[in-house]
């Protein structure tokens, strides 16, 4: 994707198809999924990041099934070739992003309703500005 090195982002990590681990659920029965504790346990990391300041973007919501709260589902950026000029789906998420960063704790959030949080925060910011 070309966004890890660059200077026009802020990624703190990622985590690959390599540090899936099979899940067993009633929805989707066994799937890989990608675990959050891997980053909240490593010692790495020492302890700063947590389920209240991190959030996994994914274009499939089962990879965050052990940690739903902490998931956004994001659209796929398909035919990129004739979709770029028209796609808005991370300008937006950027926008909501940096309005729940100075948050206190991001898990009160319902991260499935983020472009419906972001519509009432920018009418609010309009409203008082």
């Amino acid at each position: 994707m070309g966004v890890l090195g660059h200077d026009a982002f802020d990624v703190s990590f990622m985590l690959c198809s390599r540090s899936m681990i099979t899940c067993l659920t009633r929805k989707y029965g066994a799937k890989s999924c990608k675990p959050l504790q891997r980053i909240w346990r490593d010692e790495v990391f020492d302890g700063r990041y947590t389920p209240t300041n991190t959030i996994m973007l994914d274009d499939c919501g089962r990879n965050f099934v052990m940690n739903s709260q902490n998931g956004l589902k994001i659209r796929p950026y398909r035919n990129c070739h004739t979709n770029r000029a028209t796609d808005s789906e991370l300008a937006k998420l950027a926008r909501y992003l940096l309005a729940i960063g100075s948050l206190p704790s991001l898990s009160e959030l319902d991260h499935s309703k983020w472009e419906r949080w972001l519509r009432r925060h920018d009418r609010k910011q309009r409203g008082s500005g």
